[in-house]
């Protein structure tokens, strides 16, 4: 509608004819001024439950600040086609153009305004008035931004009815008043009331439902008319697996139709989990425009067969059954089940066979998964598994390795590991070896410096610990401490402590277990510091004066056990008789013997002795003594008178004697010595033939002379 109400404005003081200096008053002028207000149509106006009922004029010079001439509000009778107004606004000039702005009002509240600039002179009336639209809303939610019907997928069955609704916003915020008329795309077919109300025809047909505001803005949704729902039936999901705890592939898939067998659009369905403890994403879906519903299902977290239910009461076929299958889902723990830690003899099979379970990430066993079992000592039989339903695996056997400690098997199942451990004894011991304090020497009746030790061992060289051994002495004397020793963790014995014997050389100890082979250990006793002196040889001997023994003097060195000691200084010199020596100095042997080089003895016939010292021994100096005999005989010697005088007939008063001496002057005894008289004058010697005595000395017992001188 248009409505032309024509406006005469009378403006004055259009023009000043005298300053203020002159003091004289201003002039008035009027002019007439005419618009034509364009609203908008009633039916328009109707659609949104609107009335106009008055009308605001307000009338603005531009300047600066705008100067308001006038702002007056007259009503507006409903069958109004024009109004007249009278204004009177002062003109500075005798032509201007002014702006009138027209606001549409209902009561008190502006609903549509508008603005044009118009034209104004003085004295001229203008022919035709200045048109001005009035459709600029600016009511109750003139600022909404945007609108949205609802609901969005309407479907209503026959002959039912249905409220629409509008939600507005500015700038995202919801806004509670608005102002909205509603109309639909095909109204021969159905109307929408002023109330947003919609009644379905009894036909499958559809429409758009449309909303404007005032403002302009808008918004439609496709109304879908159909009959009542009749049927349920099952579309898709069911008999499909899927892992436990996760969504199954497909959706659960349901389809709602009518008497007519054609789907049925916007009904609620209910889906639920039953049996598995499952979980669905949407409880209640909404039959799309082919009469499906559809939703999401998550199985729950038990292993086996699982279902969900789709229902809409009172349709045949309702409730639908959904069976589905829950698998086992990706391997996410490997976890022992046996066999780790245990603790056998070497070489031997262990008793427990180590196994593990594989799980998901919910505890479920997976099965069919492939485990692999490495040992780092020993064997393995079956070291390639798949698990079992309930996600076991277990190796065939595991033989430990021969050396005694630790033994790993690694076992590996989809990326996840686990080392099992177990530790290998030595088995039986079936040797026993010297480790320490063999081949020693000490000195006798001392203890050796290294305790001898033995380790026992199995066939495989491993230690055996806990083995009793019994050390006892074989050969030489001594004694030991802590006899009987058991095996420590390294296999190894050891005697507490081993005393030789007291006599120099060999000595024994055998370590025993039973029923193996012993062993011996040795040591050499060594003589202790010396502690004495004796005759070894040489001694009483009987020589020719000044010749050399023929057994060098000897001694022997012992210690306080009266063992031989070797290395000992002995200093040999003659004593008595004279003589001499040579290697004078001697040390003992090994034997603990000492010898002097030569023993020469002495000229004169009779004892030498000589003596051997050794500083601090006992028995030092030691004595030899050697008798000196004379040599051949050598010389013979006047020893009676020589010159006598008797008478003849007569024996002399001192009877010859000679003596019979060696080389050195030594008298040699029981020498024949024969008596001759030389002259021819006669006389007798008695005897003529004697041996010399002890002095070497052989005498007659008479010369009886002859007659003149004689000689013998």
């Amino acid at each position: 509608m248009k409505w032309a109400s024509r406006v005469l404005l009378t403006a004055g003081l259009a023009l000043t004819l005298a300053t203020c200096q002159d003091g004289t008053a201003p002039r008035t002028t009027f002019a007439p001024l005419a618009v034509a207000p364009i609203f908008p149509s009633d039916a328009a106006l109707a659609s949104f439950g609107l009335a106009i009922d008055g009308v605001r004029f307000i009338v603005v010079r531009p300047a600066t600040p705008p100067d308001t001439l006038a702002d007056t509000t007259v009503a507006l009778p409903p069958d109004a086609e024009s109004i007249d107004l009278d204004l009177r606004v002062p003109l500075i000039s005798s032509a201007e153009t002014l702006y009138v702005s027209i606001v549409a009002m209902s009561g008190a509240i502006p609903l549509f305004t508008g603005t044009a600039p118009v034209e104004v002179l003085s004295g001229v009336t203008p022919s035709t008035p200045t048109d001005i639209p009035v459709l600029t809303y600016v009511g109750p939610g003139a600022g909404v931004d945007s609108i949205v019907v609802v609901p969005r997928l309407p479907f209503i069955f026959f002959n039912d009815s249905l409220r629409f609704q509008v939600d507005a916003f500015q700038a995202g915020v919801p806004v509670s008043q608005v102002y909205v008329s509603w109309t639909t795309s095909d109204t021969t077919v159905a109307r929408v009331n002023g109330n947003g109300v919609l009644h379905a025809p009894p036909l499958r047909r559809s429409l758009r439902v449309i909303a404007r505001t005032p403002g302009g803005l808008r918004d439609s949704v496709t109304a879908i008319f159909q009959p009542v729902p009749s049927q349920l039936l099952l579309t898709g999901g069911g008999g499909q697996s899927g892992t436990v705890g996760l969504p199954l592939g497909l959706p659960l898939e349901v389809e709602v139709r009518a008497a007519d067998n054609l789907p049925v659009a916007g009904v609620a369905v209910r889906f639920r989990p039953l049996l598995g403890i499952g979980a669905v994403s949407d409880s209640v879906v909404l039959t799309d425009t082919t009469g499906r519903a559809r939703t999401a299902a998550t199985l729950g977290t038990v292993l086996g067969p699982q279902s969900f239910e789709a229902r809409v009461n009172g349709l045949s076929g309702s409730p639908v059954t959904f069976s589905v299958t829950a698998l086992a889902g990706s391997v996410a723990q490997l976890l022992v089940v046996a066999g780790d830690g245990q603790l056998a003899t070497v070489n031997t099979l262990l008793p427990i066979l180590p196994a593990v379970r594989l799980r998901d990430a919910l505890g479920n066993p997976v099965p069919g998964v492939s485990v692999t079992f490495v040992p780092t000592g020993g064997g393995v039989t079956g070291g390639n598994q798949i698990t079992d339903g309930t996600g076991l695996a277990t190796v065939g056997s595991w033989t430990l390795g021969t050396l005694a400690g630790g033994n790993t098997l690694t076992a590996t199942g989809a990326g996840f590991t686990h080392i099992f451990n177990a530790n290998g004894v030595a088995g039986p011991a079936t040797a026993l070896l010297a480790t320490a304090g063999d081949l020693q020497s000490a000195v006798v009746g001392a203890a050796v410096g290294t305790a001898p030790a033995v380790r026992a061992q199995d066939q495989f060289g491993n230690p055996v610990p806990g083995s009793s051994i019994t050390f006892a002495v074989s050969g030489g004397g001594g004694g030991v401490s802590g006899p009987t020793q058991l095996t420590n963790a390294a296999g190894i014995a050891t005697v507490g402590g081993w005393t030789l014997g007291t006599l120099s050389g060999a000595n024994a100890l055998t370590a025993t277990l039973a029923g193996l082979t012993p062993v011996t250990f040795t040591a050499t006793g060594l003589a202790g510091a010396a502690t004495q002196i004796v005759q070894f040889a040489g001694d009483g001997q009987t020589a020719i004066v000044n010749t050399i023994l023929p057994t060098a003097a000897a001694v022997k060195v012992r210690d306080q056990f009266n063992n031989a000691v070797p290395g000992v200084p002995v200093g040999f010199a003659p004593s008595s008789g004279g003589g001499s020596v040579t290697g004078g100095s001697a040390l003992t042997d090994t034997a603990g013997v000492a010898r002097v080089g030569t023993w020469q003895l002495g000229t004169l016939v009779g004892e030498n002795t000589l003596t051997a010292t050794a500083s601090g021994l006992t028995g030092s100096p030691v004595l030899f003594t050697a008798s000196g005999t004379r040599d051949v005989a050598a010389q013979l010697l006047r020893v009676s008178i020589d010159t006598q005088t008797a008478t003849a007939g007569q024996a002399v008063s001192t009877p010859p004697a000679v003596r019979v001496a060696d080389q050195y002057g030594n008298a040699v005894p029981g020498f024949p010595v024969t008596f001759t008289i030389t002259s021819l004058l006669g006389g007798v010697l008695t005897p003529s033939t004697t041996t010399t005595d002890a002095l070497g000395v052989a005498r007659v017992t008479s010369w009886t002379l002859g007659v003149g001188p004689q000689r013998w």
